[in-house]
């Protein structure tokens, strides 16, 4: 489980199990800035670190949201992060370097258009 916290409040969040992304939620006031994105890559790189080869979801009712992020499928949608290895170690580096921001509860700055940066 990952929490998003504003002024000492949970403002959003991601739960997942193993290989399987249950569900991220911001409140509405909050979204569009980026966290939902960086909650995902956030995932996405603790699922890489476990040797999972793909995610996929539990639920699927932000369908686009996830599409932009490469989620593909009809009627399930999944996302592969199966590279080869030093492809794999390489990218796990970058990713680990830009997302200690989350890891650590530091603040994550903004940039000047008020939005979260990506990891990617």
């Amino acid at each position: 489980m990952l929490v998003v916290e504003h002024d000492g409040r949970i403002i959003g969040g991601a739960l997942g199990f193993g290989s399987t992304l249950r569900i991220i939620g911001i409140e509405e006031w909050a979204r569009g800035r980026g966290l939902g994105r960086r909650l995902l890559q956030t995932f996405e790189v603790a699922a890489m670190r476990h040797g999972v080869q793909e995610i996929s979801l539990g639920a699927e009712d932000a369908r686009g949201f996830y599409q932009r992020q490469g989620y593909r499928g009809k009627s399930s949608m999944h996302k592969q992060l199966a590279l080869p290895g030093a492809v794999r170690d390489l990218r796990l580096r970058k990713l680990e370097r830009t997302i200690g921001d989350l890891d650590v509860g530091a603040p994550v700055p903004l940039s000047d258009d008020g939005r979260v940066p990506s990891l990617l």
